[in-house]
């Protein structure tokens, strides 16, 4: 509301819109390559473990890392969830002791039966372990993680590959790139629509503040469709 009483664009960051990886699977589900959606899968494994000092104002696990899943899978769909489900627990005494967690699993469900699976860790002893996988009527589509190197090695002796690159910078640098591109054009351009709207940052906040209930509660939490349900793109 700020930003339109300014006539200045809002800018919300969910840079994996902007992962090439991801915005392939993202067009050719959209392009019905794999026609009905039956489940999506997420893992996003945090390295390193955030600072203490970090986590004091990150606003808590839901609201720090899983928002950035739940966006995702949105998008890909195009959907709104009818409902979420999670649970969280705690691996390290000093993130328990900031009342937060560290371990997360959530189920969204969607008006069209498709159901989504996200895994959340704070904890990736082998690097930054991000993947995305979608299971259709007509196949499955995969991104895998990003490796220090992409070449994989044959031998006698077995398979090998590279280290799971460190953290989120490494991962995720073309797409920080191409979202930065994409706020200077908006810039320069006003007339220009942004790839993530204030309701798609609104719907996803909305989905994390069901998720913190379904953990708090211990179950299902039903989400009520915006008054006008959105095609998310």
């Amino acid at each position: 509301d700020v930003a339109a009483a300014v006539n200045r664009p809002l800018y919300c960051a969910f840079q994996r819109r902007f992962d090439p990886g991801y915005m392939k699977i993202h067009r050719q589900v959209r392009e019905g390559k794999l026609g009905k959606i039956y489940q999506l899968k997420t893992t996003s494994r945090d390295s390193p473990v955030p600072s203490i000092d970090y986590l004091k104002i990150s606003h808590g696990m839901y609201n720090d890392c899983a928002v950035h899943d739940i966006d995702l899978v949105c998008w890909v769909l195009g959907e709104e969830p009818e409902g979420v489900i999670a649970q969280g627990t705690t691996m390290d005494p000093k993130i328990a002791a900031l009342n937060d967690v560290d371990n997360i699993a959530i189920i969204m469900k969607f008006p069209s039966g498709a159901l989504a699976t996200i895994d959340l860790s704070r904890h990736s002893s082998y690097g930054y372990d991000q993947r995305l996988e979608v299971f259709g009527e007509k196949g499955m589509l995969v991104c895998e993680n990003a490796t220090e190197d992409p070449v994989v090695s044959y031998n006698q002796d077995g398979v090998t590959s590279a280290k799971v690159v460190h953290s989120f910078p490494q991962r995720f640098e073309m797409a920080y790139r191409r979202e930065m591109n994409e706020f200077i054009d908006v810039i320069r351009d006003p007339t220009l629509s942004l790839k993530v709207q204030r309701k798609d940052t609104l719907l996803t906040s909305r989905i994390v503040n069901a998720c913190e209930k379904s953990a708090r509660e211990g179950r299902m939490v039903p989400l009520e469709p915006t008054p006008e349900p959105q095609v998310i793109k």
